[in-house]
C-alpha cells in the first residue's frame, strides 16, 4: 500500500470512528438518534424528553403542541420568554414650577384673648374674603389689589400677607379601569361572600407545564401562544390589592372601627358601593362644587386605599371599619391652592371631636420649603396650620411626590416637623424579596424612581399599579406616592383605634418600629432612600 493510499485509508476511519462515538454519545444521552429541528422564531428553543419543564419567576412558559411523527413518538418543544416590564405612565409636570396665585393673598392677623379683630379689618378695608380661618389658622383669603395690600401692611393688626400658591395631585396617570354594576353589587349578601382574590399585575407569570412523555424522534412545530389570563373582575369577586398583601394587612386583627379618616383631596364618590356605608362627612372647598363628591377618581381611588369595604366584591382597604370624611379641597382637574387646603384644616379643627377625625390624608403637593419651625421663621400659612391641627390631635400623612427628586422643594412633603411623608415601593405579586415582574419605574420590591426622597421622607410603601376604587363606580390602577401615602393613612387609623389618645410623634415612631428594613424584604441600590417600608401589625 502506497502512503497516499494509506492516509485515505486512514482518514476515512477516522471520520466512521467519529460519527460512532457520536451516535453512541447520543443515544447514551437522549434515549434516540439524533435529530435536528429548525424553527422559524427568534427565541431560544429547548427539546425535552421524558421530563417535565417549568419556568423561573418572571419568565412565561409556553407549551408546544404535541404531535405524532411518523413512528408514532410524540414530542414536546418549550419556549420560554420573559415578560416585558409593566409600563407605569407618568404624570405630566410642570405646575410646581407655576407656583403663585396671581393677586390672591392670605392675611393672617394677630389673635389675642380679648379681641377679635378679624371682622372689622375685613370691613374695614372693603374685602371680600374667599375663606375665612379662625382655628387652625386666623385670617382670611383674598384677592387684592396694591391698595389695600399697601393699607393692610400698616395695620397692626396684620401679622403677615402671604402669596396664595397653587398645589396638584401627586399621581401617574390611570393604567387599567374596571366599571362595576352598583345594582348587581348591591344585591350580594355576606352569606353568598366569594373567597377573595390575590390581585396580579398587567403582565403576570404564567406557567404551563408540559405533560410527561417517552420520546424517540422530535418534529419541528411552530409555538402555540397561550393568552395572559385578564385580572379578576371587581364586579364579580373581591380582589385582594398586592399593596395590600405586601405590607400584611391581612394579620391585622383591628379594622380602624370608629376611627375617621379625613380625605383631604378631589373628594370621594359619595356613591361608591365599595364607599358609602361608611362615609360619615363630606365639605367642600371649591366654590364651583356643592359638596365633597369627587368629579376627578384621585380622592375616591385613595380613600379606597384606606377603607374599602371588606365585602363580596370590589377590593379591601386597610381600615375597612374605618369612617371616611370627603374634603373636596382640588378640582375637577386636582389642581387646588394653599387657601383652599386651609379651609378643609378649618374644617377639621372644627368637626374633629364630631366624626372622631384622627388621621387625614394629603395626596397633593406644590413648591416651597420646611423652616422646621411650623413656618414662624418664613410666614408659611400652611405650615402653621398643619401644626396647629397635628397638636391638636390630628396626624396628617403626606405625599412625597413624583417627580423622582429631592424632597426639599415640595409642601407640604417637606414639613418634617409635622407630618409624616410617604414615598413609593414597588410590588408586582403581594411579596417579599423582589420576586415580581419588574416595571418601567423599577424592579419589584425596590423604590420607584418616580418617588422623591430625602430627609423629610418617613417611611415607605406600596404605590405602584395599585388596584383601587375610582368615582362612578368604577375600578382601576393608578401609581404614584398618594397610594402610598394611602397605605400609611389606613395603618394609622389601625393604631388610633387602640391608641385613640396618642400625639402623631408616637403614630410616626410606631410606623417606623414595626417597619420593614433595607434588605429585610426591599433593596434600595439607588441610595436614596433609608425609610424603612410600611408593614401592619398589631399595635
Amino acid at each position: 500500500m502506497d502512503r497516499f493510499t494509506f492516509q485515505r485509508t486512514a482518514t476515512v476511519l477516522g471520520i466512521m470512528l467519529f460519527l460512532f462515538v457520536f451516535y453512541v454519545s447520543a443515544y447514551a444521552l437522549f434515549g434516540t438518534s439524533p435529530s435536528w429541528t429548525v424553527t422559524s422564531t427568534q427565541s431560544q428553543t429547548l427539546t425535552t424528553t421524558s421530563t417535565s419543564a417549568t419556568s423561573t419567576k418572571g419568565s412565561l412558559l409556553i407549551k408546544q403542541p404535541t404531535k405524532k411523527s411518523a413512528t408514532s413518538t410524540t414530542s414536546t418543544e418549550i419556549k420560554i420568554i420573559k415578560p416585558k416590564p409593566i409600563q407605569i405612565p407618568l404624570a405630566p409636570k410642570g405646575r410646581m414650577q407655576d407656583a403663585l396665585v396671581s393677586g390672591q393673598y392670605i392675611v393672617v392677623l394677630k389673635k389675642t384673648t380679648s379681641t377679635d379683630p378679624l371682622p372689622d379689618v375685613i370691613k374695614k378695608y372693603g374685602i371680600s374674603p374667599i375663606f375665612q380661618y379662625k382655628k387652625a389658622l386666623y385670617g382670611f383669603a383674598a384677592k387684592l389689589d396694591v391698595k389695600k395690600m399697601d393699607l393692610l401692611k400698616k395695620d397692626p393688626r396684620i401679622e403677615y400677607i402671604a402669596q396664595d400658591r397653587i398645589v396638584s395631585i401627586l399621581a401617574t396617570t390611570q393604567t387599567k379601569k374596571k366599571s362595576i354594576a352598583k345594582k348587581s353589587a348591591a344585591k350580594k349578601s355576606s352569606s353568598q361572600k366569594t373567597p377573595p382574590l390575590t390581585a396580579q399585575p398587567l403582565q403576570s407569570s404564567v406557567t404551563s407545564t408540559p405533560s410527561t412523555a417517552t420520546t424517540t424522534s422530535t418534529t419541528s412545530t411552530l409555538p402555540t401562544v397561550i393568552a395572559i389570563p385578564p385580572p379578576p373582575d371587581p364586579k364579580k369577586i373581591q380582589i385582594i390589592p398586592t399593596g395590600y398583601s405586601r405590607i400584611f394587612a391581612h394579620s391585622a386583627t383591628i379594622k380602624g372601627t370608629g376611627v375617621g379618616v379625613a380625605v383631604l383631596d378631589t373628594g370621594i364618590d359619595l356613591a361608591h358601593p365599595d364607599l358609602k356605608p361608611h362615609i360619615t362627612a363630606n365639605a367642600t372647598c371649591i366654590r364651583a362644587a356643592k359638596n365633597g363628591n369627587d368629579d376627578n377618581g384621585h380622592g375616591t381611588h385613595v380613600a379606597g386605599i384606606i377603607g374599602a369595604l371588606d365585602n363580596s366584591f370590589g377590593v379591601i382597604g386597610v381600615a375597612p371599619q374605618a369612617n371616611l370624611i370627603a374634603i373636596k379641597v382640588l378640582d375637577a382637574q386636582g389642581g387646588g391652592t394653599w387657601s383652599s387646603v386651609l379651609c378643609g384644616i378649618e374644617w377639621i379643627e372644627n368637626n374633629a371631636l364630631k366624626y372622631a377625625v384622627k388621621t387625614a390624608l394629603m395626596g397633593f403637593g406644590g413648591s416651597g420649603t420646611s423652616d422646621s419651625a411650623c413656618g414662624r421663621t418664613n410666614n408659611d400659612p400652611l405650615h402653621r396650620a398643619l401644626c396647629q391641627s397635628a397638636q391638636s390631635g390630628i396626624t396628617y400623612i403626606a405625599a412625597a411626590g413624583n417627580e423622582g427628586a429631592d424632597i426639599s422643594m415640595s409642601v407640604p412633603a417637606a414639613y418634617i416637623d409635622t407630618v409624616i411623608t410617604v414615598s413609593a415601593v414597588i410590588d408586582t405579586d403581594g411579596g417579599i424579596n423582589g420576586k415580581g415582574v419588574p416595571t418601567t419605574v423599577g424592579e419589584d420590591d425596590t423604590f420607584a424612581s418616580l418617588s422623591n426622597s430625602g430627609l423629610s421622607v418617613t417611611i415607605g410603601a406600596p404605590g405602584v399599579n395599585i388596584l383601587s376604587t375610582g368615582k362612578n363606580g368604577t375600578y382601576y390602577s393608578a401609581s404614584g406616592t398618594s397610594m402610598a401615602a394611602a397605605y400609611v393613612a389606613g395603618t394609622a387609623a389601625l393604631y388610633a383605634q387602640t391608641h385613640p389618645a396618642t400625639r402623631w410623634t408616637d403614630v410616626r415612631t410606631a410606623l417606623q418600629l414595626a417597619g420593614e428594613h433595607q434588605n429585610a424584604g426591599h433593596s434600595d441600590s439607588s441610595g436614596n432612600h433609608p425609610e424603612v417600608v410600611l408593614q401592619v401589625v398589631v399595635f
